[in-house]
C-alpha cells in the first residue's frame, strides 16, 4: 500500500508533468502533420522531453528573484516561436513547394522543443520555492512530454495520411491558436 506521505509529495509533481505534458501534446498534433518519419518523430520527442528536463532546471536555479521578469518574456517568445511555425506550415500549405515549409530537424527541432518547452521555465521558479524534490520532478517532466509528445506527432501523422493536405491546414491552425492562447494568457492574466 502506498504510504499516505509518498502520495502527498509526488501526486502534485506527478499532474503537474501532465499537464506540462498536455501543451507538448497539443502542439505536437499540429506537428505531426508535417512530421513524416518515425525517426524524425523519435528525435523531436525527445528533444521535448530533454527541453522539458532542462527548462525547469534553469528555473529552479534562477530561482524567485527573476520569476516575475522572466516569466512573462518567456511566455511572449514562446507564444511567438510556435506562432512563426504555425504560420509557416498554414500558408505552406495552400503553395506548390515555392514556399519551404518548416522542417522539425537541426535549428528547427530546437525552436520547436524551445517554444513548446518555455512554460516550463517558469514553473522551474515556482518548484526552485517550494524545495521539490528536483531530480524526480525533473525526470517526470522530461519523460511524460516526451510520451505525450510522441503520441501527439503520430495521432498527427496518422491523421494526415488519411485526410493529405488538409491536415497541415488543421496543424497550422492549432498552432497559430495554441500560441494565441498562450500570448493571450500572457497579457490577461
Amino acid at each position: 500500500m502506498i504510504s499516505s506521505q509518498i502520495l502527498s509529495t509526488f501526486m502534485p509533481i506527478f499532474m503537474l508533468a501532465i499537464a506540462l505534458s498536455m501543451d507538448a501534446f497539443s502542439v505536437s498534433l499540429g506537428m505531426g502533420t508535417i512530421a513524416r518519419r518515425k525517426q524524425q518523430i523519435f528525435h523531436i520527442g525527445l528533444g521535448v522531453g530533454v527541453f522539458h528536463f532542462v527548462m525547469p532546471l534553469v528555473g529552479i536555479a534562477l530561482g524567485q528573484y527573476l520569476a516575475e521578469r522572466i516569466g512573462t518574456i518567456s511566455s511572449v517568445i514562446g507564444g511567438l516561436l510556435l506562432m512563426f511555425i504555425g504560420l509557416q506550415i498554414f500558408f505552406s500549405s495552400f503553395t506548390e513547394q515555392k514556399v519551404k515549409k518548416f522542417v522539425p530537424i537541426g535549428i528547427g527541432l530546437y525552436m520547436f522543443a524551445f517554444g513548446v518547452s518555455v512554460d516550463s521555465l517558469t514553473i522551474g521558479l515556482g518548484l526552485g520555492m517550494f524545495g521539490t524534490k528536483v531530480i524526480v520532478t525533473l525526470v517526470l517532466f522530461g519523460a511524460f512530454s516526451c510520451m505525450f509528445t510522441w503520441l501527439g506527432l503520430w495521432l498527427g501523422r496518422t491523421t494526415h495520411m488519411k485526410l493529405g493536405s488538409w491536415t497541415s491546414i488543421l496543424g497550422g491552425g492549432i498552432l497559430i491558436a495554441f500560441s494565441l492562447l498562450l500570448l493571450f494568457h500572457t497579457y490577461f492574466k
